[in-house]
């Protein structure tokens, strides 16, 4: 049989946030060994659910959010 192995990678650093309405923009700075991003978003600490996998860039653009409303 085939096995197929992943080495864990350290989590993304210097995650930055831009608000606009109807939107938000992530940037954060790339993680050596990284192919993609999973984006995760809640609206209470400790909670989230998969927004995007497989974000192949450093970046990701958020166009689902409500205005007013805070997320984690």
């Amino acid at each position: 049989p085939e096995v197929t192995r992943r080495t864990a990678t350290l989590a993304p650093t210097g995650l930055a946030a831009a608000a606009t309405p109807g939107s938000v923009s992530l940037n954060w700075n790339a993680t050596s060994g990284a192919t993609s991003y999973n984006v995760y978003r809640g609206t209470s600490s400790g909670s989230y659910s998969l927004l995007s996998s497989s974000v192949g860039t450093n970046s990701y653009t958020d166009t689902t959010v409500v205005n007013g409303t805070i997320y984690y």
